[in-house]
Formats: structure tokens, C-alpha cells, sequence
């Protein structure tokens, strides 16, 4: 009990020092995000994207999807008809003029088995979009086309650690990384801070429970952040990101 007590207590004070003190470069900023259910916020909707707005006085679109995927055309599952939502495809329900447009993707391509293929040579558009590779490579080509001044960043998402799948998430952890480098794209790793600067472990019963669990869901499932979640896994650490891109 008295471990739990000190959780809550380190995420109040998470939440109450985000309030911005001095100048706000992002204020009144328009930003648009695209992903999956992560990024739409499944457990607290607007997500990470909410909070950044209310905070931070950000003009804020989100038309992240419940299980997209970066690839096109990948099924709900092996006995499924229907395909996952395509991310590049939610860059056509942006209008205007954004200052920053955030992805963020790549669970449901692995979880779904989205094939990886393979990093082309150029910059032309014709990338083979039913891969992880090809589809994020359209995506950003199509950012770069349609929102030329528009700050573009990538998000990796937290290890949620709970999903067990065939193959290794390290070789498209990888091929995002290697992705956003060829075009230029900044990227916020928090795959790899989940256990050292955020200090949230999905493992440890208190953490799920505190910063993923629900009414309905009291255990939390390690994947889908709560608001407690979303804060100190996704925004703290995106603030500086932001500004700096």
C-alpha cells in the first residue's frame, strides 16, 4: 500500500509541474497527430495529444485510429476480412496549415505481422505501401509534399511488454529508426526511455495498475495509457522534443 501511495503521490506531482512557467513558443501552435490507438487514446481519449493542447495551448487535431498500422492493407487478423486503419491515409482528413505534424505507429504492424520490407534509394513516392517500410516512406513523402512547412516528428511508443507475437519487435524498432534518418524526421525514443527517464516499468503490478488501469479495467493491460499514463510516459518527455524540432 505505502508503494502505491508513493506512485500516486510522484504522479500528482508530474501532472501539476507540466504547467508552463515563462514564454510558451508552443502557444497557440497548430498540431496535428496521426497513429493508433495509443495516439487516439483508447483508455483517455485525445491521449497525449489532449493534454499537450490543454497544457500547452496548442491548437490541436487528432485523427489517430483504434489498430492502424503503417502498412496498408493488413487484416484485423488471420480469419479476418477487414483491414487495420493505414495511417498515411489519415494525413487526407488534415486541412490547412499545421506547425507540427506528429506520427507515431508501429505496434499493430508487428503484432499484426505487417511484412518489414525493404528501404528504397530515393525520394520519388513509389514505395511498396503494403509493407512497414514502404507505407511510412509514402507517409512521410506525402508530408513533405502536402504540409511542406509543416515540423514533422515521429513517436515510438513505450514497451508495452504484454503482447506475445512471432518474430522480434527489435527489427522493426530498427526500421523505424532507419526510416525517420533517411528523410530527415525527428524521432522521440520512447521505446528505449520506457525503463530509464520515464521510470514507468509495465512488469511492476503497481506501475500497470496506476498508470494504465481503468474502471473496466483495473489491472491495466500495459498498453494503453490512463491519464496518469499518458502524462508521465508521453508528455513530459515530448515538451522539450517538440520545441526543439
Amino acid at each position: 500500500m505505502d508503494k502505491i501511495i508513493s506512485l500516486m503521490i510522484t504522479a500528482v506531482m508530474t501532472v501539476t509541474s507540466c504547467s508552463f512557467k515563462g514564454e510558451n513558443p508552443l502557444d497557440g501552435k497548430r498540431i496535428a497527430f496521426i497513429g493508433d490507438s495509443i495516439s487516439y487514446g483508447t483508455n483517455w481519449q485525445g491521449g497525449y495529444g489532449k493534454l499537450i493542447g490543454e497544457q500547452y495551448n496548442m491548437n490541436v487535431t487528432n485523427v489517430s485510429k483504434g489498430g492502424a498500422t503503417l502498412a496498408d492493407n493488413v487484416h484485423w487478423s488471420e480469419n479476418s476480412d477487414g483491414y487495420r486503419p493505414y495511417i498515411t491515409d489519415m494525413l487526407d482528413n488534415l486541412d490547412g496549415d499545421y506547425e507540427y505534424i506528429i506520427a507515431e505507429g508501429g505496434l499493430n504492424d508487428f503484432w499484426g505481422h505487417s511484412e518489414l520490407g525493404e528501404i528504397t534509394d530515393g525520394f520519388s513516392g513509389d514505395f511498396d505501401e503494403n509493407t512497414m517500410t514502404g507505407g511510412m516512406e509514402k507517409m512521410f513523402f506525402e508530408i513533405r509534399n502536402d504540409f511542406p512547412n509543416s515540423k514533422v516528428g515521429f513517436v515510438i511508443t513505450h514497451d508495452p511488454f504484454t503482447y506475445d507475437a512471432e518474430g522480434n519487435f527489435e527489427s522493426y524498432y530498427e526500421r523505424i529508426k532507419e526510416v525517420c534518418d533517411k528523410w530527415d524526421v525527428s524521432y522521440l525514443d520512447l521505446y528505449a526511455k520506457n525503463n530509464s527517464d520515464t521510470g514507468v516499468n509495465v512488469r511492476d503490478d503497481d506501475m500497470r495498475k496506476l498508470y494504465f488501469g481503468t474502471e473496466s479495467k483495473p489491472d491495466g493491460d500495459g498498453t494503453h495509457p490512463n491519464e496518469l499514463g499518458y502524462q508521465a510516459i508521453y508528455v513530459e518527455p515530448m515538451i522539450p522534443w517538440l520545441k526543439s524540432l
